[in-house]
């Protein structure tokens, strides 16, 4: 079947039309037990956007994602593209203290977060940093936020507006889903915060029609084909996470396989065990990978792309990759 060039999406909803219709029955996300083609993840960014949409949120509205990474965190910004909201994510290792003011500053509507991330408890850290509300307003120090959703663990109402992932879902049945229609090429898709290493993080707009064309031209140029397996492991909370990943790996019909927590020789055994095709990260991940006793070139054999960046890349790390992994 013939690629779809940029022009011919204008917004990610009609993108994601598209590749679930022309890639239905490849993997789209693989998690765990969690597997999902095309088809099935379309069909539950279809389901979120419509409990979104029950929820109250219109296009334009910012939700945000504080979370690891996990095929949750692909369903939600996938239902909030689809809605025409705008994603904001915040990373998995900043604490409530930081967290609260980018929550303000955007004025999130709603937020999707763990119950455990990372050994901490992010939730429980934002209720007790800026205090317990009430329904409509679940943190009493963030009244933008009207409600929250716990992607991942249990968690007891007590009638504040924060419920689990698996009862959101279920409150936008009956709702109309919404088709798509009302997003547009030039709105704001994403909300990106810098590092902040000379002065407060700043968010960063980007839009919907810049991302599909910046990111198809990024994944054309690496070579990223339909039927590729990326194991993604820089946090979809950083810019190359979300885009070289979620959304790249929907434009080209990849599968995204993510790593909440990189453990290296967790990453060779998934390597070999789901036929991993792609993977990115700094010169340092790479390094540790061949570094390690357990290293087995017939284990990464499946390897075809490696993306190499976020600091300087020494030559010889790139010779030592190309005469360690050839089985």
């Amino acid at each position: 079947m013939p690629e779809v060039s940029p022009p011919t999406w204008t917004t990610i909803p009609e993108m994601m039309r598209d590749i679930a219709a022309r890639h239905a029955a490849l993997d789209a996300v693989v998690d765990g037990e969690v597997r999902l083609d095309f088809a099935a993840l379309h069909g539950e960014a279809l389901r979120l956007a419509r409990s979104l949409a029950a929820a109250g949120l219109t296009p334009g509205d910012r939700v945000a994602i504080w979370a690891s990474n996990s095929w949750r965190w692909v369903v939600a910004a996938s239902g909030i593209w689809q809605l025409g909201a705008v994603v904001v994510p915040l990373a998995s290792r900043w604490k409530a203290a930081e967290v609260g003011p980018l929550i303000s500053r955007t004025d999130a509507r709603l937020l999707f977060v763990d119950r455990e991330s990372v050994g901490e408890r992010p939730l429980e850290a934002l209720l007790a940093h800026f205090g317990e509300g009430s329904s409509g307003r679940p943190i009493a120090g963030l009244p933008s936020l009207e409600r929250i959703v716990v992607l991942e663990g249990a968690w007891d109402d007590r009638g504040m507006g924060i419920v689990e992932w698996d009862d959101f879902r279920a409150a936008g049945e009956g709702h109309p889903i919404p088709d798509g229609s009302t997003a547009s090429a030039d709105a704001v898709a994403e909300v990106l915060f810098t590092s902040g290493t000379t002065g407060a993080p700043k968010g960063v707009e980007l839009c919907q029609r810049q991302l599909l064309s910046a990111y198809w031209d990024w994944s054309g140029i690496g070579g990223l084909v339909a039927g590729d397996r990326f194991l993604v492991i820089p946090p979809y909370s950083h810019g190359f996470g979300l885009n070289g990943g979620i959304l790249a790996c929907w434009m080209r019909g990849v599968a995204n396989l993510p790593i909440a927590v990189f453990e290296p020789r967790a990453a060779l055994n998934r390597i070999a065990r789901e036929r991993i095709s792609v993977i990115s990260g700094p010169p340092t991940l790479f390094a540790t990978l061949m570094n390690l006793e357990s290293f087995d070139p017939n284990g990464v054999a499946s390897l075809r792309l490696a993306f190499v960046g976020a600091a300087a890349v020494p030559t010889e790390l790139i010779l030592a990759m190309r005469e360690r992994c050839q089985a």
